[in-house]
């Protein structure tokens, strides 16, 4: 019977394992999937900035040609550069978020490779 119960103890310590490592692999996919989308969004936001800075360039020379005094107090171009403004705050939180992601991915690093020596240790 000792020799049933060893083996049925190293098989649920196997399969605790093995289910422990599938669901950290999960964790880390969706992680990674979130950081991708934050990063996709960010790209998205730089070249929404890019389209309108033409479309703000061609404002402000627009209304230079057309012998305007002060074409920053115009209010298209107000509302253009109110615009950019808040793309850039959204970029610059978003980053924000993106870089906490990878400090906790660091954390979690740290955390597995002590709990790993920890584990070889008990081991010897």
């Amino acid at each position: 019977m000792g020799l049933l119960d060893g083996f049925l103890k190293g098989f649920e310590e196997g399969y605790d394992l093995a289910k422990d490592g599938v669901s950290y692999a999960a964790e880390k996919a969706e992680d990674m999937s979130y950081s991708a989308r934050i990063k996709l969004r960010i790209f998205g936001m730089k070249r929404k900035i890019d389209r309108s800075y033409t479309t703000l360039g061609r404002a402000v020379y627009t209304l230079f040609k057309a012998g305007e005094d002060k074409p920053l107090d115009n209010e298209k171009v107000g509302k253009l550069l109110g615009d950019i403004a808040a793309m850039e705050e959204e970029i610059i939180a978003l980053l924000k978020e993106l870089e906490e992601l990878s400090e906790v991915d660091e954390d979690a690093a740290e955390t597995d490779i002590v709990e790993a020596e920890v584990i070889e240790e008990d081991e010897e």
